[in-house]
């Protein structure tokens, strides 16, 4: 039974100090339902923050609390009641209930542990699993039975460095898609290919490589699920503001100082600012449907119709900011002129002291030795197995020409996989990814000397939190090491001078299925450079809103979902299909998949040779990198 001490000191802890009125109160409520001290603060807790409230505790929220939990109460009895109203021909359980077990106060022998084991069990509807057991079992034996084949042993070992089978027991080996694949090591597409490709000499030492993360990526772990619609509205809102203010900075340097009222009838020509929607609801944006919502400090948050017959091109998507120029005449459709359509403001790119940039190159430029990165994405295992063979294979190429960085972006333990999605895995899934990942990982860096590697979680990850933006993977389950960068996603970082952008969430995908547009007549458009240039247009590595199914983004972190800088190489893993791409003065690719369903994809190598003379000129303090025009791009097949 509570008391009144122990009420006030478990509400102390909290931060609600309690009158006597209402330490009399609780100490009433712990008495009718039987629960402790404790149990009533965290219970007040869960409570508050269910009902968005951070005030002080009161006498109204004790009664509100009393309630919930009377309703709990009375919940329960009548799921106790409908059991007992069994059917006469219903088959009678043939274990214990677990009601029925003191756990406090009985005994246990090893066949008590069996029928609570088994009571458990049945609640899972896994009894039948334990029917083998018996009171023999020994320490040694498997206590749930022998899995089926196609689940993952809890004995994998570490696995040997460039042994992909060594990973897996024999029952799990590669498969057989994987392992004939006919087309390893093809060079499916190559950017600049007027740059020789590069093969480290056997002799070369590891290169100096300085890697950090910009401030703003720097992200911790953080609570999610408690944003406000007020916090998000005023997010949105200050999106609008500040990028439609830039927008009209770079595209409309004369227009007014200030926007006009979407919906606001006027005769003359009006210069609007607002966020692209859609008026399908969750049907695809097309170019009648198109909706502008202005922001609600100069325009009430208002949505019109835009009419966009007199463009001979354009493209949108919802949670775009655009800033338009035409007519609303009537109060009920803006129409957008002709060439009156703007929605890039990007970021500048970084620049880096001239000296800065030339020691980098200093003791490789008689060589033209060349900065190598190699970039996967996963799934590492293909969707018949777990044994991450791809991974292994990677791991050999990266062995054999031992590039300066190895860039790993998630998801590693797919909650996609058929194996993983069934639960199909005699380990939890934290042991699977130490195993595969981190073991593999540490295995290259102590075996490669002059090797970086760079680590980026995926939504896709089962063990990592579900929310964008997202932390980089906790120390418990990636051991620290001098040369190991866990990423945040998105995230940017810096090697040397080149500044690289990583988002491993499918925005091109989820771009490509909500965005409409009109080429010119005669036009060919480049649709995956759109897709990619809407990223550096509107400063974010996800502009759509509202996310896709699935991406659950945190808007009041929305600054760590905004580019720092327009970078020089985007990474955008996606399933579309793999690209190599110059947009903007930005090398944007997308490395595929390492896996395609049961067989081997591609990755991206990246080859970016010392700048020219033209690109250093003398007098400069500072100066842009000019990384497309040195870099040669090659996706290779696994």
């Amino acid at each position: 039974m509570a008391t009144t001490s122990e009420i006030i000191s478990e509400f102390a802890d909290i931060g609600q100090k309690l009158s006597d009125d209402l330490v009399a109160q609780c100490l009433t409520i712990c008495n009718r339902f039987d629960v402790s001290a404790e149990t009533l603060a965290a219970k007040w807790e869960a409570f508050a923050s269910a009902s968005d409230s951070s005030r002080r505790l009161g006498a109204d929220d004790l009664a509100s609390l009393q309630k919930q939990l009377q309703d709990q109460e009375r919940q329960q009895q009548n799921q106790r009641s409908a059991t007992k109203k069994r059917p006469a021909n219903a088959p009678i359980p043939t274990t214990v209930s677990p009601a029925k077990v003191d756990l406090a106060s009985t005994t246990f022998d090893k066949r008590t542990v069996h029928i609570v084991d088994e009571s458990i069990l049945s609640l899972y509807g896994m009894s039948d699993q334990m029917s083998s057991r018996s009171s023999k079992d020994t320490p040694n034996k498997r206590p749930f039975g022998t899995p089926p084949p196609n689940r993952v042993s809890d004995t994998i070992g570490s696995p040997l460095l460039l042994s992909p089978t060594s990973l897996s027991p024999t029952r799990n080996l590669p498969s057989k898609a994987f392992s004939e694949r006919s087309n390893a090591g093809k060079v499916e597409f190559i950017l600049n290919e007027a740059l020789p490709p590069w093969r480290r000499p056997a002799n070369a030492g590891p290169r100096t490589i300085d890697m950090g993360m910009f401030e703003s990526c720097q992200l911790t772990p953080y609570r999610f699920m408690l944003q406000k619609v007020t916090d998000k509205a005023e997010v949105l809102d200050q999106k609008i503001e500040e990028l439609g203010a830039l927008i009209r900075k770079q595209q409309l340097p004369n227009a007014p100082a200030s926007f006009d009222h979407v919906g606001l009838a006027k005769q003359a020509m009006a210069t609007v600012a607002g966020r692209i929607c859609s008026d399908a609801g969750n049907g695809k944006l097309n170019d009648v449907s198109i909706l502008l919502e202005g922001s609600r400090d100069v325009c009430n948050g208002v949505r019109i119709p835009l009419d966009m017959r007199s463009l001979d091109h354009f493209s949108a998507f919802p949670g775009q900011i655009v800033v338009a120029q035409g007519y609303n005449i009537t109060g009920t459709k803006f129409s957008v002129q002709p060439h009156s359509f703007f929605t890039s403001a990007p970021k500048p790119m970084q620049q880096t002291e001239t000296a800065q940039l030339l020691d980098y190159w200093a003791p490789y430029r008689s060589g033209n030795r060349p900065l190598s990165i190699v970039a996967a994405a996963g799934p590492f295992s293909g969707t018949d197995d777990l044994s991450f063979a791809p991974l292994m294979e990677l791991a050999t190429q990266v062995g054999n020409s031992e590039p300066d960085v190895l860039i790993l972006m998630g998801p590693f333990v797919d909650e996609q996989h058929p194996g993983v999605a069934a639960g199909e895995l005699d380990v939890t899934f934290e042991d699977l990814f130490r195993e595969a990942v981190n073991d593999t990982v540490h295995k290259l860096l102590n075996s490669y000397s002059g090797l970086h590697i760079v680590i980026v979680p995926s939504l896709r990850d089962v063990v990592h939190d579900k929310i964008m933006p997202q932390p980089p993977f906790p120390e418990e389950l990636v051991q620290p090491h001098e040369r190991l960068m866990l990423c945040s996603n998105p995230g940017t970082f810096v090697i040397n001078e080149v500044t690289i952008g990583i988002i491993t969430s499918d925005i091109l995908f989820h771009l490509s299925s909500e965005e409409t547009a009109r080429a010119r007549a005669g036009d060919t458009s480049d649709r995956l450079a759109r897709l990619a240039g809407h990223l550096l247009d509107q400063r974010s590595f996800y502009p759509l809103f509202p996310p896709a199914l699935g991406t659950n983004t945190e808007l009041t972190h929305r600054k760590q979902l905004d580019l720092p800088v327009t970078p020089d190489v985007l990474i955008l893993p996606s399933d579309l299909k793999f690209f190599a791409k110059i947009v903007q003065q930005t090398v944007c690719v997308n490395p595929g998949r390492l896996t395609r369903d049961k067989t081997g994809g591609t990755y991206a190598k990246l080859t970016v040779f010392p700048p020219r003379e033209e690109d250093v000129p003398a007098g400069m303090n500072t100066v842009l990198h000019h990384v497309a025009r040195r870099t040669r791009a090659e996706i290779v097949r696994i």
